[in-house]
C-alpha cells in the first residue's frame, strides 16, 4: 500500500513498534472518551523556542516575508521513549499521568486516512545547542541539522520546526504535522481528529505511584471507560533482595 504521508528525516523502520504519548490523567480520560487526537497550533507550545522560527521575520533577495507556515499548520508530539521519569512528571495532573502505547503501523495508516484533507508530515526532532538555534541565518541552522534534503519552502519550514534545544534531548521526540489543503490560515488553537485512537493503542500505562492508587485508577479506566490492557508502571519498585557475591 502506497501512503500519502510524507516522512521528513525518518523512515518507518526507524520507528519502534510502539510510539508513545504521555498525557495527564484528565487529558487522557477526555482523549479516550472522544477517541481523538489533538493537533495544536505550534504557537501555543510552552517552550519559547518552539515558536522561535515561526514568529521571526525573513528576507530573501531583499524581499521580506513571514514564516511560510505561520497560522497554516497543526502538530502533535510523540516520543520513542517507553519509560521516562522526566516525561511521567512533565505530563502529570495531580501527580498522575497516562502513557498511550500506540502501534506504529496502525498509527501510520490512521494518519494516512487524514491525507484527503491534510498534507501529513512526520519528522524526528533534532536537538541543537542554543547558540546554533539563535543563528540569524537559516542556512546555517539547516547546516547544523546536517543539511537535510529540502526541496521547497514548506519542507524547509518543517525542518526548522523540528529543531529543539539539547536540554530536551531526553524526549526523543517525533512530531506529526498537518497542513490543511483547503485553508489559507488556521486561526484556531488546534484541531481534533478522529484517528480511531483506542483501536490503535495497544496498552495504557499508569505513571509510577503508590500501587493502591494505581489500582484505583486502573479500575476506573477499565470499568467506567471500558479500556482494556491497562498496566501500572513499576519504575520505582525496588528489586527483590538477594545474596550477592562480594
Amino acid at each position: 500500500m502506497i501512503m500519502e504521508i510524507k516522512l521528513l528525516n525518518i523512515s518507518p523502520n526507524d520507528l519502534p513498534k510502539h510510539i508513545f504519548k504521555y498525557m495527564s490523567l484528565s487529558y487522557a480520560i477526555d482523549t479516550i472518551r472522544k477517541d481523538t487526537l489533538w493537533f495544536s497550533d505550534p504557537e501555543e507550545w510552552n517552550d519559547p523556542y518552539e515558536s522561535y522560527f515561526m514568529n521571526n521575520a525573513y528576507v530573501n533577495a531583499n524581499n521580506p516575508f513571514d514564516f511560510p507556515l505561520k497560522e497554516k499548520v497543526y502538530a502533535s508530539c510523540f516520543t520513542m521513549v517507553s519509560n521516562s521519569e522526566a516525561q511521567w512528571k512533565a505530563y502529570c495532573d495531580q501527580g498522575i499521568s497516562i502513557r498511550f502505547d500506540i502501534l506504529r503501523d496502525e498509527f501510520l495508516l490512521a494518519l494516512d486516512r487524514l491525507s484527503h484533507k491534510y498534507d501529513v508530515y512526520i519528522g524526528k526532532v533534532i536537538y541543537l545547542p542554543t547558540h546554533k538555534l539563535n543563528n540569524l541565518n537559516v542556512p546555517a541552522v539547516l547546516n547544523a541539522m546536517g543539511n537535510p534534503p529540502v526541496t521547497n519552502d514548506i519542507e524547509k519550514a518543517l525542518y526548522l520546526m523540528l529543531c529543539k534545544r539539547v536540554a530536551f534531548s531526553y524526549e526523543q521526540e517525533i512530531r506529526v504535522f498537518l497542513i490543511p489543503k483547503n485553508m489559507t490560515t488556521s486561526a484556531k488553537k488546534g484541531v481534533e481528529e478522529n484517528v480511531g485512537l483506542k483501536a490503535i493503542t495497544d496498552r495504557y500505562t499508569i505513571s509510577p505511584l503508590n500501587r493502591d492508587v494505581q489500582e484505583v485508577i486502573k479500575a476506573g479506566l477499565t470499568s467506567v471507560h471500558n479500556i482494556k490492557n491497562v498496566y501500572c508502571a513499576t519504575l520505582y519498585e525496588a528489586p527483590a533482595n538477594q545474596v550477592l557475591d562480594w
